[in-house]
C-alpha cells in the first residue's frame, strides 16, 4: 500500500486486536480527506485526528492522525473494540513519536 512506512499488529482474546500503521504526510492527508466527513474529530492528538468506526464485519474503531512526522492510524478491531480504546492507543503512539 502506498505511503506505509511501518505496521505492527497485536492480537488478543476473542478476535480483538490492535494495529498501528505509520504513514507519510502526503498519504495521511489523502486518508484524512476521505474519512473526516464520516468520522468524529478527536482533539489533542497531532495536528488533526479523526476517529471512525470500522466496517461491521471487522468491528472496532480506528483513529487516523496527521502530525509533524507524517501520520499514523491506531486501530482497535473486533466486536468489543471501542473508540475510547483507539484514542488511548493513538495518544500512546503520539507520545512516543
Amino acid at each position: 500500500m502506498p505511503g506505509i512506512l511501518g505496521k505492527c499488529t497485536w492480537t488478543g482474546e476473542g478476535n480483538t486486536g490492535v494495529i498501528v500503521t505509520l504513514t507519510d504526510a502526503q498519504h495521511m492527508q489523502i486518508t484524512m480527506s476521505a474519512v473526516e466527513h464520516g468520522g468524529k474529530a478527536v482533539p489533542d492528538i497531532g495536528s488533526k485526528a479523526v476517529g471512525i468506526k470500522q466496517a461491521a464485519f471487522v468491528g472496532g474503531y480506528i483513529v487516523w492522525v496527521l502530525d509533524a512526522n507524517g501520520g499514523f492510524g491506531a486501530s482497535v478491531f473486533g466486536k468489543n473494540g471501542t473508540l475510547e480504546q483507539a484514542i488511548a492507543v493513538a495518544k500512546m503512539v503520539e507520545s512516543r513519536r
